[in-house]
């Protein structure tokens, strides 16, 4: 997600950034970056729930799979659970990948 929406929405902004003293330069790299990660994980979400239930799913004979395709899956837990159920999970995703975009900027920060 991140690698999907830096380029087009965050390196135009970083190119002011990096012009910024340290630790100015510092947050307002975590918060482009951050901005990033939650609008990738947020689009892209929903195709991990459906690659998952249709992961669950390889095991089972052909007559016993509840979805017949990637949409079949999407539509199903649309109608089931409700829009947000292609959203299960994704504060479990949002920590992990958050904290992760922290690390990546606070080591990208450090001196050589």
């Amino acid at each position: 997600a991140y690698f999907t929406l830096y380029p087009l929405v965050c390196e135009p902004l970083m190119e002011s950034v990096n012009r910024a003293p340290g630790v100015a330069r510092m947050l307002a790299s975590l918060m482009i970056l951050q901005i990033a990660t939650v609008g990738g994980t947020l689009v892209f979400h929903p195709f991990e729930v459906v690659s998952c239930r249709l992961q669950m799913e390889a095991d089972r004979p052909k007559e016993e799979c509840l979805y017949s395709s990637a949409m079949d899956c999407a539509v199903a837990i649309a109608k089931t659970e409700g829009f947000g159920g292609l959203y299960r999970g994704l504060g479990v995703t949002l920590v992990s990948m958050l904290s992760g975009t922290a690390l990546m900027v606070g080591t990208s920060m450090l001196p050589d």
